[in-house]
């Protein structure tokens, strides 16, 4: 009989609020019988608590004022679930299971008031035997009860002990729950339960249960090895009834290379081996193309098919380089993929919603497209979320975007008693064969920041055993996880630690990744010195910024007085979760610019996206930069923190919750562009010469014309123009050429009244361009750029008389543009491609000029 899949999620649902004396038997009937004030209502699945109480209007939004604090209760209490199954008949001596593939967190599964498992982790699947008899009834149902992941947390807490953590509910790190769910320093605190993934009925003589796709590839990249292990459920005693026929063909084309049909043995276990020539190489989508194929796995009986599965995998050799520099002390860090080096520029990606069952495909997609679009090649998926939706992974194999994957660990001492290590060995055994396979998996993280707060409790030499000591986890990180890892996914990425790590210290910038938070956190040092604070590979910064106008504004409720509406009312406070965020906002404001009016809403979000996006300009500019050739890898990745958010928050995410784009979105586009202009005064030189370089993930040399020139800034006279060709070296960063500024320049320099532009052409179109503009800006007086705006179907042509900085442009609330918060010079039009114009004037705001200007 063909496997038969019964969608449990289209039944109907309902939920109701446990009564905290009553026995689970009190719900089984239609009504609850512990409390006439407590009823059912219904809910979808999948979902969660929260998302089904705001449907019957039982909680407002969470999302908008300070309603996140009226809603604190829903994680305190239990909650129980239950669906009436129809009589269901299936065929004689089949097998039935009910698998959920998620339940969130701690839940006890009845069926027919028999009770079947009780669950402690939400990131891993749970799969039930059912008996003849289960379904047998006119209906059936199917309960489960979701006690409080807080209470639960916090009693094993009692019994082992309290341990040392950032963010949250110290009981979290009991709890296999998402993180992010106790609160973090971005994201509100909703804790949420209910069956968060799928549920379904599976109906079976025999099925596939499990699929090992291990390649190799040959050191010249010409061969491919495909060995497959594949596991059945079936009555072994028929087992070698039943064979298996694999076929492999490119994604592309549906075309099918290779076939080859094998028996099941005795074991239940089928394997076999394809080699493919020449194969289609698996690429970062920043040095090739994402070549993919499709392995169809058909289970038979006879010529009878009984199940059919479907892989997408790629071919691609990758690996961590950690080997001496030439130059400087340490070792490099930088992924290799198929023999080339590659820079990773990319983001920290969180889960999109504190309710991640209301995203879409298209979500996922949209967001993934954003990195795309940004010219990202590496998600980091960050370990206080989840192990993210098949839709993720799916599309950053297609688009070419590599994934560090982190564990769920993130800021703690995590306990490693017996049963925690037990429930994380059945958690990492789910996780790793359930993505092995994505070509996209770059590597397997043991952590985040749990090493930098056991930093003094760490010491590499003692190699265990650590139950006694304060980091106890590290038998987690440094045995449990590699062995898995070895042992699961043997071909395929490797295995780091945590993030950060390397060195005796997580603060080592010369050995492994950092996150280098002593810009807003730390030492809250100047951006502006980001590049001297570079590390082997910068897997985390950031700066804080606004949302949109349009997302800070859908913080209130809708008909909220604008006099209410401003950026230090208690609303926008209370949707800003980072500690000191008022003073660090207004040290690096009032640093750099003139400060807004404290009433002047659009003025702030302007002004804290302006500090936002030049640190992360300064931060890549100068990273990129340090990515040399072989031997000279000083900086290989840069990892802004972050790119999304989980709800409407003033937060580091370069793009907010309704996917909007910040100003630091597009520069960090433009940074991680394939070809990137950087200009600096040369260190000692007074401010009488300026450095040009170049950044090219290209795989040839790029011959290119550069441009350096300046401009007064309170007349936009061009006063200085130096030419000269260039060679962009392939696959790294290039010193281009220094240049002595002649007198004028340099007297103008010491008024603050020049600014200096580095452009790359070629031929007459230019690829690149960087600004170096007197600083801090604060000082400087910019005059009205007389600004005109061509409009054209899908373009608009910028031109200026004047210099102007950080020029920001809205639309309607559908438009899109190519760029924006640009830099416009005189004499250098700016064209940006648009979408979903309608045919109305854009508004324009620059720095100096807090107001939004139709023109």
């Amino acid at each position: 009989m063909e496997v038969r899949e019964v969608d449990l999620g289209a039944y109907e649902w309902h939920f109701c609020q446990k009564h905290p004396s009553a026995s689970i038997d009190a719900y089984f009937g239609d009504e609850p019988k512990d409390d006439a004030n407590t009823r059912w209502f219904p809910a979808v699945v999948p979902g969660m608590v929260h998302l089904d109480l705001f449907r019957n209007k039982l909680i407002p939004d969470p999302y908008k004022e300070l309603n996140e604090q009226k809603v604190q209760w829903i994680g305190e209490i239990d909650w129980v679930y239950k669906c009436r199954l129809p009589k269901l008949s299936f065929q004689e001596n089949a097998s039935v299971d009910l698998v959920f593939d998620g339940l969130d967190t701690f839940a006890d599964v009845y069926l027919n008031g028999r009770h079947l498992g009780s669950t402690d982790n939400m990131y891993i699947a749970h799969r039930y035997r059912l008996a003849s008899a289960d379904l047998a009834g006119e209906t059936n149902l199917l309960l489960i009860l979701f006690r409080s992941a807080l209470k639960e947390g916090q009693a094993l807490e009692k019994k082992y002990g309290k341990r040392e953590l950032w963010n949250g509910d110290s009981s979290r790190l009991y709890v296999r729950k998402a993180g992010y769910h106790y609160g973090w320093d971005w994201g509100p605190v909703l804790m949420a339960c209910g069956v968060w993934r799928p549920v379904r009925l599976e109906v079976y003589e025999a099925r596939i249960r499990e699929v090992a796709i291990p390649i190799t590839l040959s050191d010249d990249l010409s061969q491919a090895l495909i060995k497959f292990n594949i596991d059945m459920d079936c009555d072994v005693r028929q087992a070698d009834k039943y064979d298996v026929n694999i076929s492999i063909g490119e994604t592309e084309n549906s075309t099918i290379l290779q076939s080859q049909r094998i028996s099941v043995t005795k074991q239940a276990t089928a394997s076999t081996q394809i080699k493919v020539d020449k194969p289609k190489l698996w690429y970062p989508r920043t040095h090739g193309n994402p070549h993919l194929y499709t392995v169809k796995i058909d289970l038979l009986k006879g010529e009878q098919l009984l199940e059919r599965r479907h892989k997408t995998i790629g071919f691609r050799k990758l690996r961590i380089v950690q080997r001496p520099l030439e130059e400087d002390p340490g070792t490099t860090f930088y992924f290799e993929v198929n023999n080339l080096p590659i820079f990773c520029g990319g983001t920290n990606w969180i889960p999109a919603d504190n309710f991640v069952p209301r995203l879409t495909d298209e979500d996922y997609r949209q967001w993934i497209q954003s990195a795309v679009d940004s010219n990202q090649n590496m998600l980091r998926v960050w370990g206080g979320g989840i192990y993210e939706q098949d839709i993720f992974y799916d599309t950053c194999d297609k688009m070419g975007i590599l994934v560090w994957q982190d564990f769920m660990f993130a800021c703690g001492l995590y306990p490693a008693h017996d049963a925690f290590c037990k429930n994380i060995e059945t958690e990492l055994s789910h996780v790793i064969k359930h993505l092995r396979h994505h070509p996209c998996i770059a590597l397997w993280c043991g952590n985040n920041e749990d090493y930098a707060i056991g930093e003094e409790y760490h010491d590499p030499n003692d190699k265990g055993p650590w139950d006694d000591t304060p980091f106890p986890a590290r038998k987690i990180y440094e045995l449990i996880m590699p062995d898995m890892v070895k042992q699961l996914d043997p071909t395929g990425a490797p295995y780091w630690p945590g993030s950060p790590y390397g060195g005796v210290g997580g603060a080592d910038r010369t050995v492994g990744d950092i996150h280098q938070w002593n810009v807003w956190h730390g030492i809250q040092d100047k951006y502006q010195n980001y590049s001297k604070l570079a590390g082997r590979f910068v897997s985390e910064f950031g700066m804080e910024a606004m949302p949109t106008l349009s997302t800070m504004l859908s913080m209130w409720n809708t008909g909220t007085s604008p006099v209410d509406q401003y950026a230090q009312s208690r609303v926008s406070d209370w949707h800003n979760k980072a500690t000191g965020f008022e003073a660090r906002i207004g040290k690096y404001i009032m640093e750099n610019i003139q400060f807004p009016a404290a009433g002047d809403l659009p003025a702030w979000v302007y002004c804290t996206q302006f500090i936002q996006a030049e640190a992360i300009r300064y931060a890549i500019s100068g990273w990129r930069r340090n990515f040399g050739g072989p031997g000279h890898e000083k900086t290989s990745g840069a990892l802004i923190w972050q790119l999304n958010d989980c709800w409407p928050v003033t937060s580091w995410a370069i793009a907010d919750y309704y996917k909007k784009p910040k100003a630091a979105w597009y520069v960090a586009k433009r940074e991680f562009a394939p070809i990137a202009a950087g200009i600096s005064f040369v260190d000692g030189s007074d401010n009488t010469k300026v450095s040009v370089w170049g950044a090219s993930s290209k795989l040839e040399n790029v011959h290119v014309n550069i441009f350096v020139r300046a401009y007064r800034i309170k007349d936009g006279h061009h006063v200085f123009e130096h030419t000269e060709e260039g060679v962009l070296l392939a696959n790294q960063s290039t010193e281009l050429l220094q240049v002595d500024l002649c007198k004028g320049v340099r007297d103008d320099l010491r008024e603050s009244d020049v600014v200096l532009c580095a452009q790359f052409y070629a031929g007459d179109q230019c690829v690149a361009q960087s600004t170096l503009w007197p600083e801090p800006f604060k000082y400087i007086h910019l005059p009205d750029p007389v600004l005109h705006i061509q409009y054209d179907i899908n373009s608009i042509t910028l031109k200026v008389s004047n210099p102007v900085k950080g020029l920001w442009l809205e639309g309607n609330a559908d438009m899109a543009f190519d760029d924006n918060f640009v830099d416009v010079l005189p004499g250098c039009a700016k064209t940006i491609r648009v979408r979903n114009w309608k045919g109305e004037k854009l508004a324009a705001r620059w720095l100096g000029y807090n107001r939004l200007e139709s023109r």
